[in-house]
């Protein structure tokens, strides 16, 4: 993604919450609603990127491959392979979880901002 076009991603947030908010459509505390449960979502996703990023996944992996070493012949032809005494590496690509955890607790601010504004 184009890193000049990211400011734009912060600035939807509130301008929905104020389209609602001076339009009434859709209703502001909707609005709130929509922008609370899309954080918790991305929020979510932002955990599952860390949880695939860090060693987690790499333990899984681990046990998977040795639950599974007797039943599967393709592992050990793999194993033989690269070297006798060497497990198959795979290598993971750097996910990024951060900033989507960042902007799932901007969204999630943005929520309760407009929560509070729709209290009128």
């Amino acid at each position: 993604m184009n890193r000049r076009y990211v400011p734009v991603i912060f600035v939807i947030p509130p301008m929905f919450v104020g389209w609602s908010w001076m339009t009434r459509t859709p209703d502001p505390v909707r609005a709130a609603d929509i922008l609370f449960w899309a954080s918790i979502l991305i929020l979510i996703a932002g955990g599952i990127l860390y949880i695939a990023r860090h060693d987690v996944t790499e333990t899984f992996t681990r046990n998977w491959r040795k639950f599974f070493r007797s039943l599967n012949r393709k592992e050990s032809y793999i194993r033989e392979a690269e070297g006798r005494k060497k497990d198959p590496e795979f290598r993971k690509a750097p996910l990024p979880y951060r900033p989507v955890l960042l902007f799932g607790l901007y969204l999630f601010t943005v929520s309760i901002i407009a929560s509070i504004l729709a209290l009128d």
